[in-house]
């Protein structure tokens, strides 16, 4: 991904000697689409461990252009890739732009003594197109823009330093509905978002998905549409809910701070269940630990699976 700053070009041809020259054609930059409001995730590691006060890092995204090329298709007009695609990248940047350019930047922080791992969200416009009559080529070369208008902070973790055993998981609070965090233990770095003692207050939660997301809530009782699931004093009840795509997820009939929540983007469901299962049985869990747990699996809203667990 190549930082583009906006500027003119002008497009090169081969002459007799190998050495490109520039010539007075202008590069035709055509749009043939786009998708507004997409989302980049960036993955961001911070190791602040060793340090005695806060680690700054600042992250700044203008714009990008991606161009792909082969090596033959440049050597056709005796010039190598890269210098195809520069050119690519300078149109494009000076047709978009439109003489000015709005950079997106956001500042991340990382405590002393943590090793802070944080999820990024980039929201912007995306263009897809071609571009004629660049560096002395016969065909169009086709590139993709993307414009950030917004970022966010999705997630943020201390994976923890030598010595330490777990990590907190801390969910940004975009929205006046958004969990307080808490630690909870035993927890993995592929969970990328892990809060407890939810809601604060009231009995309806809502969390944003993405495509590919799966949402494991645990806790006395909850209910989704007009499914219900009701725990007892040995019976912990059990959420297991997958995003296809992006989407909002209601959960309602919840006993204010008694339920738990993790997101995975890399675990499968039944995976997810693994992973958490162990924890059922011992202690906060249905005070003393769970005797028997209700597993209900959702999909984009739909109840597709029932399962009933026992302790081991």
């Amino acid at each position: 991904m190549v930082l583009v700053s906006g500027c003119s070009t002008s497009a090169t041809s081969p002459p007799e000697d190998g050495i490109p020259s520039t010539t007075s054609v202008t590069p035709k930059v055509i749009v043939q689409g786009g998708t507004e409001g997409k989302e980049i995730l960036q993955t961001i590691d911070l190791d602040n461990c060793d340090g005695k006060s806060d680690a700054v890092r600042s992250e700044e995204w203008t714009m990008s252009v991606d161009v792909t090329v082969s090596a033959e298709i440049a050597a056709s007009a005796g010039v190598s890739a890269e210098v195809v695609s520069a050119e690519v990248q300078a149109a494009v940047g000076a047709a978009l732009s439109q003489g000015s350019s709005k950079s997106m930047a956001i500042q991340l922080t990382a405590p002393p003594g943590t090793h802070m791992n944080f999820q990024i969200v980039w929201v912007g416009d995306e263009q897809v197109g071609i571009v004629q009559d660049v560096a002395g080529l016969d065909i169009p070369i086709a590139f993709r823009s993307f414009v950030p208008y917004d970022v966010r902070v999705k997630s943020q973790f201390d994976v923890g330093c030598p010595g330490q055993s777990a990590f907190q998981g801390v969910a940004p609070s975009s929205t006046d509905t958004s969990p307080t965090p808490q630690p909870i233990t035993n927890s993995r770095v592929r969970w990328v978002q892990e809060v407890s003692q939810i809601p604060e207050s009231g009995t309806q939660l809502t969390w944003d998905l993405s495509g590919g997301q799966i949402l494991l809530l645990g806790g006395g009782q909850f209910q989704i549409g007009d499914v219900f699931c009701g725990g007892d004093a040995q019976r912990i009840c059990i959420l297991i809910y997958q995003a296809s795509t992006r989407q909002t997820v209601t959960i309602n009939a919840l006993v204010p701070r008694q339920n738990y929540v993790s997101v995975t983007e890399s675990l499968s469901a039944d995976e997810a269940l693994e992973d958490k299962e162990p924890l059922f049985w011992i202690p906060p869990n249905c005070v003393s630990g769970c005797q028997r747990a209700t597993v209900l699996f959702f999909e984009d809203g739909a109840l597709v699976n029932k399962v009933n667990l026992t302790a081991p």
